[in-house]
């Protein structure tokens, strides 16, 4: 069955104050960016993927990486995210952009898959399922219709709204259609942090790289059954404190 041509847009940046460099840290024997991409590119609806960074010199190791590997690269603004966004979609010939940040390496395909899916068949302009957020906390999807994107760029005007690249559309429910989707009873868990944010993120996850498998694709319910099981992993990084959605 075709789709309407569908692109992911990742969000993603070498100078976070938390964990510096986090993109390309080892997760289970790959850069961390590398384990999102491959997950990414295996959602049927996604017809490509691409990877939006900044001008700083600091993300040139980054993009040599990328290019090394065949990914897609726009390099903007590192403060004006949405600009950024907006730049890296504008010559793309696409009606649909999947918006992920690179805080989200083991996002599950079949959840993006099913978020897209919504998405096409609502014809709503942006389809989240962290609007209200049921998931655990790093299999944040959100697609956007590429008109929305790009209007939403030359609208927003608050500094905030320029910095979380949803923020002026979900705040506009009657000018930008929109729906959450939200997560069937046995992935409800809202406070679980599957995201790379910090050091303990990172010992989390490349732990459960070695429970589930380097080189799987491994689910977001496999996760919650492992760490359902194993309080001791749960416990790595149950303290961290988390910032907010983009």
């Amino acid at each position: 069955m075709t789709h309407p041509r569908t692109i992911a847009v990742v969000q993603s940046r070498m100078t976070s104050s938390r964990l510096p460099g986090k993109a390309l840290v080892s997760l289970g024997g790959r850069p961390a960016i590398e384990q999102l991409i491959r997950r990414l590119r295996v959602v049927p609806e996604i017809d490509d993927v691409v990877v939006a960074t900044t001008t700083n010199t600091t993300d040139d190791v980054l993009v040599d990486f990328l290019d090394s590997s065949g990914v897609m690269v726009f390099r903007g603004s590192e403060d004006d995210v949405l600009d950024r966004l907006a730049q890296a979609v504008a010559g793309l010939d696409c009606e649909y952009i999947v918006k992920v940040t690179a805080d989200c390496p083991v996002l599950d395909p079949g959840i993006a898959s099913q978020v897209i899916q919504v998405a096409h068949s609502s014809d709503c302009d942006f389809v989240s399922n962290g609007m209200v957020r049921s998931y655990p906390d790093g299999m944040d999807c959100a697609v956007v219709k590429r008109a929305a994107l790009l209007r939403s760029a030359t609208d927003a005007i608050d500094p905030l709204e320029r910095e979380h690249t949803s923020l002026h559309i979900r705040r506009r429910p009657d000018t930008y259609s929109q729906h959450n989707v939200h997560a069937p009873e046995d992935l409800f868990w809202p406070e679980l942090g599957l995201t790379l944010d910090t050091a303990e993120d990172l010992e989390l996850l490349d732990r459960m790289f070695t429970e589930l498998g380097p080189d799987r694709l491994f689910s977001c319910a496999e996760m919650v059954t492992l760490l359902r099981e194993r309080p001791e992993l749960l416990a790595i990084n149950t303290q961290v404190v988390r910032k907010g959605d983009s």
